[in-house]
Parts: structure tokens; sequence; C-alpha cells
């Protein structure tokens, strides 16, 4: 809406002052450009964009435009106590998450954390999980795709992508 509209030029002139001082990264990756200031999903993505070439235009649809994937952590699919012991589970996995270098202590610690903890968060987010919408951080990241998407105009392709559920990163970078 408006308030997304109006947030992405703000929005643009604050990634390119922050990758201008480097306080996040911007990484050129075939016709993506990739921003985040969270050192894990830079990571991630520069692995992942030295895999594969994106698709040739004739695949994907998309002819001489430069990809732009917004990044974040994620959001379970539901609030559903499966769905967020799911979501908790991928993102507490992550090495990065949960420093520990006893893979078995790792596991009993996550395995706590997901009984105790996977019920409580699921309350949490029924407290701020929109009626029709769903996710917050998902449909909030999708309207500012949207918004940014009209204000870069045709020549660029707007994608999200989640560290630890769909849309993926991977499926952005494929897109």
């Amino acid at each position: 809406g408006v308030a997304v509209a109006s947030a992405v030029p703000a929005i643009l002139a604050v990634a390119a002052a922050a990758c201008a001082s480097r306080r996040c990264r911007c990484l050129w990756r075939g016709r993506f450009l990739l921003l985040s200031r969270s050192p894990a999903m830079c990571a991630d993505s520069e692995a992942l964009a030295g895999k594969p070439e994106p698709l040739p235009s004739s695949q994907s649809g998309v002819t001489g435009c430069i990809g732009v994937v917004l990044l974040n952590i994620g959001t379970p699919v539901s609030t559903s106590l499966e769905d967020v012991a799911d979501y908790l589970s991928r993102f507490l996995s992550d090495d990065r998450v949960i420093e520990m270098k006893d893979p078995q202590a790792k596991q009993e610690i996550l395995q706590r954390i997901l009984r105790s903890g996977s019920a409580k968060s699921a309350e949490s987010y029924k407290q701020i999980w929109h009626p029709s919408r769903g996710s917050p951080l998902l449909f909030h990241t999708e309207d500012l795709a949207v918004g940014l998407r009209r204000e870069l105009g045709k020549a660029y392709e707007v994608r999200i992508g989640f560290q630890y559920s769909e849309p993926s990163v991977e499926t952005a970078l494929a897109q």
C-alpha cells in the first residue's frame, strides 16, 4: 500500500549508503543483486550464487533484467504447533545459531528447546498472525517486494528469499 510505496525510495537510499559504507553486503551474482546485513545470509548467498548460473532468459521468462533478492530468516507456514516446531528446528539446527562443537550435546539442547519453546512460540505467533494474510514477516516482505518492483521498473525483477522457510533463497535465485 501507500506505506510500502513511500518507504521504497528510503530503502533504496539506505541500501546504497549501507553498501557504500560496508555496513551490509552487496553481492552481484549473474543478474542478481543480494543485499543483506546478515553475514550468515551473505555466506549462504555467496555459496548458492557460486553454484548454478541463472537460467537463460528463454527459460526464465525474464529478458535482460537484474534480479534483486530480499533476504530474511523466514517464518513458520502457520501458527500450528507442528509448523512452528518445524520452523524452529530448521532455524535452531543452523550451526551459526547455536554454536556448539559437540553434536550430541547440541541435539539434546535443541530437543529441549523445541519441547519447551514451540508451544510458547506458537502462542506468540498467534498474537501477531493476520487473519487473512498470515505471517506479518511474509506479507510485509511481499508488500515491500511489490513496492520495490514498482519503484525500480521493468529492468529489475524482485524476489523474496528466506533462510529457513519458503520461498527459499535457492528458489528466489532460480527464478
